[in-house]
């Protein structure tokens, strides 16, 4: 058992030793463990998980305003509501005096909408980006995005801080044209059946709506009647689209993907 002195309980919790010795005296702080050369010590793993009296969790704070956890941690991620005093462990606690005298508006608490700031504003003047980072300013999932960095396509972090990895924004910037020009290739070397399908779901066709001629699709996909109709069959077996009598169109029967 590590054991602490008054001057480093104060420390902990930010306060003066005066005030921290005052508030073991009005038992609102853990009594000593034990004792050293005339001088008391506590237990440190006590005073870390140590909640005040004059201290709520969060579900103490929303069964006093009568309302649900989730709507009290609504109020308080808004900016509506006190702040936490500090943490208890993991979970956060509130001073009940602050709590009693905050008053719950009378709106509904969970209809209140904050704007959000655009994700690509928030890159701006970070020196570094996580992957998740590079994610978003690509607008591709952070999985892709690590897929890519694994196979080499995209740049290498320039640093790493255990289990994180950070990358130079410039380098991401500069990576997104080749981005695109790959994605584009990749997408034209893809079977063709599979680009059909990419047009159902681009185009926002719904079920049961008309689909495009063979001509329309020979145009657009620069590719020879023969092939289209090859790959029109496959979607045909899948039911993603419906057969189509002679001269008549196909229609979507379910949505790809």
């Amino acid at each position: 058992m590590s054991e602490w002195t008054a001057h480093q309980c104060a420390a902990y919790r930010g306060v003066s030793r005066e005030k921290w010795l005052a508030d073991v005296e009005a038992s609102l702080e853990p009594k000593p463990v034990s004792e050293h050369m005339g001088m008391p010590r506590w237990d440190s793993y006590e005073v870390s998980v140590w909640k005040r009296p004059d201290e709520w969790f969060n579900a103490e704070c929303a069964a006093y305003h009568q309302i649900a956890g989730r709507e009290w941690t609504a109020l308080v991620n808004r900016g509506l509501a006190p702040k936490a005093a500090r943490k208890v462990g993991r979970q956060q606690v509130w001073n009940v005096a602050d709590v009693q005298a905050f008053q719950v508006p009378s709106y509904p608490i969970l209809s209140i909408r904050v704007p959000r700031r655009d994700p690509l504003e928030e890159l701006d003047g970070k020196s570094e980006w996580t992957a998740a980072e590079c994610a978003v300013y690509l607008g591709i999932p952070t999985q892709a995005w690590r897929a890519d960095v694994q196979q080499g396509d995209a740049p290498k972090p320039v640093r790493s801080h255990g289990a994180g990895k950070y990358w130079d924004p410039e380098q991401v910037r500069n990576y997104q044209a080749q981005f695109e020009a790959n994605a584009a290739k990749r997408i034209a070397e893809r079977p063709l059946h599979w680009r059909i399908a990419a047009l159902i779901v681009d185009d926002h066709y719904q079920v049961g709506d008309i689909f495009m001629s063979e001509q329309e699709l020979c145009t657009r996909l620069g590719a020879s009647r023969y092939s289209v109709r090859k790959a029109l069959a496959e979607l045909e077996a899948s039911e993603i689209l419906s057969p189509a009598p002679r001269g008549r169109p196909r229609n979507v029967r379910r949505l790809p993907f």
